[in-house]
């Protein structure tokens, strides 16, 4: 017999909790290679095939189709060879479970000279404190919500695996130390509620919705927001788009869209307003941190079926225009298929929104926390203007950007948008490789 290993919910971003199972691709009693998908989810941020990292066979499903998991927690049983049991636990990619999907403990290291010298009682004293030294994201991010600490943190019990504290466990907690917060009695949501309007209904929202709901409110609570806006002159983009498009598709196999020119400019200015990449954090204690980020990754807001998704293109710090372009195409295609990854969701420093593709000329962006800054380009529209003493038509976009004022100054959010707006204008000296 092997031995039996639980796979994880995964947390496909930093403030991911919980998914749904959509489905599952695998049934009780096939055989799961590493990285073959073996369950469909969804999220907060989208709907996607997981890749197991854990190679058995599947003996157990302990969340069926339209079940919600919490981060970490198993979704499913697998049985494993002994020494890839070993190696999957080392890595934090398992979690010891019998057969039935209880919680036992890993077979314990080989006894040291140390070892045998450490008394249960001080076992016991740190199992909630010092031995705990990894916290997910997500629990960090919830216990600020909250104002708990990161040494009271780490004294509260918890019921996961191997004592891994929860967000169930943090919202008792909660609920505990500060009646009325945590997480509510059954039905007492709905009870102050007023009733429904004549001949209506009321539905639970998805997961994906709940968080986009839970992260508006939570940036307009944290972050106190500024903005401004120019207009861009987007006529020789245009013309030298219009020219260059058919000829890259057939050399890049790629569309040459908008966004990449968005994407480059941005990062642009990014490189000469560094601190429009960083992040602004309060603790629980009160101390004030500045989060600063060696590289820029950039979300581009997406639209899809199911609701708003993200997808970050990493490592924008160094790509030419070209490499810009086949990237963020071949994301913006897997977002709207529902194929992205959980990498391909996370770790964005600068959101860059386009509502201008649903026909929005002017508007207002929330930032998601805890960005500094999102830029939001809108519908380019025809207007006149006056250009060398003739009023003639061009095409002019808005481009708007929000920003965290805690971190970021006018003259750096001002820079930013007038950088893009200098590069937009005069493509030539830019984008030779869309021509």
């Amino acid at each position: 017999m092997g031995t039996f290993v639980g796979l994880p919910m995964p947390q496909p971003g930093e403030t991911i909790t919980e998914g749904t199972v959509v489905r599952w691709i695998k049934e009780v009693g096939d055989t799961v290679a590493e990285q073959e998908p073996v369950v469909e989810l969804e999220t907060a941020k989208a709907v996607y095939e997981y890749g197991s990292p854990i190679a058995g066979t599947l003996v157990k499903i302990l969340v069926d189709a339209g079940g919600e998991q919490q981060v970490g927690e198993p979704l499913a049983v697998l049985e494993c060879q002994e020494s890839a049991a070993k190696k999957y636990f080392r890595l934090g990619v398992g979690i010891p479970l019998d057969a039935e999907g209880r919680t036992v403990a890993p077979a314990a290291p080989p006894m040291t000279k140390a070892s045998r010298a450490t008394t249960p009682e001080s076992r016991t004293a740190t199992t909630a404190g010092e031995e705990r030294t990894f916290l997910p994201p997500f629990i960090r991010t919830l216990a600020a919500e909250h104002g708990i600490g990161e040494v009271m943190l780490r004294t509260i019990p918890g019921t996961g695996a191997d004592g891994r504290l929860t967000k169930g466990d943090l919202l008792r907690y909660v609920a505990q130390q500060r009646p009325g917060e945590g997480t509510p009695a059954k039905g007492t949501a709905r009870a102050n509620l007023p009733p429904p309007l004549q001949g209506s209904q009321r539905v639970e929202p998805t997961p994906l919705r709940r968080r986009i709901a839970g992260n508006m409110i939570l940036a307009t609570q944290q972050i106190p927001h500024a903005g401004s806006a120019v207009d861009v002159d987007m006529t020789d983009l245009l013309a030298l788009r219009e020219r260059g498009k058919a000829g890259f598709a057939k050399r890049h196999g790629a569309n040459l869209r908008l966004a990449p020119f968005f994407l480059f400019a941005v990062r642009e200015g990014l490189h000469r307003y560094p601190v429009c990449n960083n992040f602004y954090f309060i603790g629980a204690d009160g101390r004030h941190w500045i989060e600063e980020h060696p590289f820029i990754n950039l979300g581009m807001a997406v639209g899809t079926d199911k609701g708003l998704i993200v997808p970050v293109l990493k490592g924008a710090e160094a790509k030419d225009f070209l490499t810009i372009a086949k990237e963020s195409d071949a994301l913006m295609q897997k977002a709207m298929a529902g194929k992205l990854t959980p990498d391909e969701l996370s770790g964005a420093t600068v959101t860059v929104n386009n509502p201008g593709a649903l026909g929005s000329i002017h508007g207002h962006q929330i930032l998601p926390y805890p960005q500094a800054v999102i830029l939001g380009f809108q519908a380019i529209c025809e207007l006149p203007r006056y250009v060398a003493g003739h009023c003639v038509p061009r095409q002019i976009m808005e481009l708007s950007i929000s920003f965290d004022h805690r971190l970021v100054d006018g003259v750096e959010a001002v820079g930013l948008i007038t950088t893009c707006k200098a590069i937009l204008e005069h493509p030539g000296e830019s984008f030779t490789e869309a021509a």
